[in-house]
């Protein structure tokens, strides 16, 4: 009885296989194949903002090694001429979303309150924040204390940006900060802006939910009157639907408005005992 050997596939790269051996990934470079065999290899490299690409045809050079050497040698040509950033430099650009014109700076609010962050991400995928908070320091303070933040963080980062060893420059990487440049923020008197605010914005209509001792559920709704506070935080005042009818209720909330745009709310008392309370516990007690 005569069998027929069973025929094994074959994959190139694989080793044991017909077909021709991939080589291997090399930084920058890509082989291009057609039909199983190697017909030219692309180089493909972006360096600050600018793309250079080259093929190198195996048909041009004779031999697929010296036009693998030729794309290297023009791959390395380019790294040498406009070498990679190292991670400070590359922690000062700023990036398309940012508001502030300092890069790793921004202007945050939350809970009615606003402050300044500084943030730097490390290697290591962690990020280091330090924030400032507007109604301790001011504007103005709060910024410029977070600005110099980010430069002290931007000493955490060492080394070079580069994804693939075959792209570090030599020689150790500079470890001095390059300061952003500052952009001018012109500072109109108290009481101007360009913008004037709109008695028509901050108000709307709500609804607030809340559980009696009972257990049932209330639902009640309300035009709502904001207004930004100096300090960084909101004023809110709510009328009620139920208690003055909805006409009635939204012409209060946008006189509340238009009373508040013609005279800047003070900040409320019990933020004002709390801020007066955190500086007290701050000083140093005396012994007991």
């Amino acid at each position: 009885m005569h069998t027929r050997p069973i025929a094994t596939p074959t994959c190139a790269g694989v080793p044991g296989s017909s077909g021709p051996e991939r080589p291997e990934k090399i930084y920058g470079l890509t082989p291009r194949y057609e039909g199983g065999r190697l017909l030219r290899w692309s180089v493909s490299i972006a360096r600050r903002g600018e793309r250079f690409h080259q093929e190198f045809r195996v048909a041009t050079y004779g031999d697929p090694e010296k036009a693998k050497a030729a794309a290297i040698a023009y791959r390395d040509a380019i790294l040498k001429k406009i070498p990679a950033m190292s991670r400070s430099e590359f922690g000062t650009i700023i990036r398309s979303n940012n508001k502030s014109g300092i890069p790793g700076v921004s202007r945050r609010e939350e809970n009615g309150f606003a402050r300044w962050c500084a943030m730097v991400s490390l290697p290591d995928g962690t990020t280091r924040r330090r924030t400032f908070a507007v109604v301790k320091y001011g504007e103005e303070k709060a910024r410029q204390k977070a600005v110099e933040a980010r430069l002290e963080l931007l000493k955490l980062l060492d080394g070079w940006f580069v994804h693939h060893p075959d792209a570090m420059p030599p020689g150790p990487a500079p470890t001095a900060v390059v300061e952003p440049t500052m952009p001018k923020r012109e500072k109109t008197p108290a009481g101007e802006s360009r913008r004037q605010p709109s008695a028509d914005k901050r108000v709307y209509r709500t609804q607030i939910k809340w559980s009696l001792r009972s257990g049932a559920q209330v639902c009640r709704d309300y035009w709502v009157a904001e207004c930004a506070l100096a300090t960084g935080g909101t004023r809110r005042k709510q009328f009620s639907v139920n208690e003055h009818g909805e006409d009635d209720a939204r012409r209060r909330a946008f006189e509340q408005r238009g009373a508040w745009l013609a005279q800047p709310p003070e900040p409320a008392r019990r933020c004002a005992q709390q801020r007066s309370a955190g500086a007290d516990a701050a000083k140093p007690q005396p012994g007991i």
